[in-house]
């Protein structure tokens, strides 16, 4: 004998909620059986149907390529707003010139 679901048990059943599976019935992605006017019921062969029409394929890799902000700082921006040329700790540690400037833009 056939197993049948309400759309509250169906959801239950799918991990999702109830309001999907009434969307889904609407759409008339999942076939049911009205019993009244306010009564619905699906299949269980319906919901095994509708799984297996819904796999997935997993989405294709994308091609790694190297990117402006994944590059590293290489020197001082021309606007002068983070370094100077002409202040030799820059050349020698950025990160402390670095950490300078952040301290006093945050003043």
């Amino acid at each position: 004998m056939e197993k049948y679901y309400t759309p509250i048990q169906a959801a239950q059943e799918l991990h999702v909620s109830d309001i999907t599976i009434c969307r889904w019935l609407k759409a008339g992605k999942l076939e049911y059986i009205q019993v009244s006017e306010r009564r619905r019921l699906i299949a269980e062969t319906e919901l095994q149907n509708f799984l297996s029409r819904r796999i997935v394929a997993p989405p294709k890799k994308i091609v790694d390529r190297p990117r402006d902000y994944d590059r590293p700082w290489t020197g001082p921006v021309e606007n002068g707003s983070l370094a100077k040329e002409d202040d030799p700790g820059d050349k020698e540690n950025g990160v402390k010139s670095l950490t300078k400037e952040i301290a006093l833009l945050c003043r």
